[in-house]
């Protein structure tokens, strides 16, 4: 004998007074975390809280029995990076060309500044493309060892229009139970749609510390 299922109510079938319902319950949420996330969405179940949705992982870099290790990749369009590099340095040696063409004859104070000023800019820029090209790392890793019960945050810390100063690689060790899910809705040029944040708490508190996407 086969057993009826209870048909769920639709958007078309709910009453105005269910709507209206629904509708207060989502707009009237509050973030847990203090200070809240900008553009916070909502909060995602504690660690002592029952899972009911399957988690999906898109992407892995290694799992194991002990640890589990997920990729963040830098949003860096590394052929630009080439490409910026090319086109800065034709016109540099027609440029350096026409300097030493023109210094034959004669030059002056203000096309000497005007020069030394072009070649800096100039080497500032293929000196950021090439640190960009071939030493920002694609992956800035995220591994979570269950039984030290310990999240490591790989973070590359790259000065974005400074060529000239060092660009350090960290990384930062959190406990498990004082990192709490958290979702934003963004709505930006570059980023648009869903991000996820893991916020680093006090002990026992809700007072954020820290946050990492």
């Amino acid at each position: 004998m086969s057993r009826k299922h209870p048909k769920q109510k639709t958007l078309s079938t709910a009453t105005p007074e269910e709507i209206q319902a629904v509708t207060d319950e989502h707009f009237s949420r509050e973030p847990v975390l203090t200070p809240p996330l900008k553009n916070w969405e909502e909060d995602l179940p504690e660690n002592n809280t029952k899972q009911t949705v399957p988690g999906k992982l898109i992407r892995v870099t290694e799992i194991n029995d002990t640890w589990m290790e997920i990729p963040r990749y830098e949003n860096i369009m590394w052929g630009g990076a080439w490409l910026s590099v090319i086109t800065t340095i034709v016109p540099l040696v027609v440029v350096i060309w026409m300097c030493v063409d023109t210094f034959s004859i004669g030059f002056d104070f203000p096309t000497l500044l005007i020069l030394f000023m072009f070649l800096l800019f100039s080497f500032s820029m293929i000196l950021l493309s090439l640190r960009m090209a071939l030493f920002v790392p694609r992956d800035q890793p995220i591994r979570f060892n269950r039984k030290r019960q310990k999240i490591y945050i790989f973070d590359y810390h790259r000065k974005a229009w400074n060529p000239w100063v060092k660009w350090p690689a960290t990384v930062k060790v959190f406990d498990w139970a004082d990192v709490h899910g958290e979702i934003s809705r963004e709505s930006d040029r570059y980023a648009q749609g869903f991000r996820l944040y893991g916020s680093v708490c006090q002990p026992g508190t809700h007072n954020v510390i820290d946050r990492f996407v």
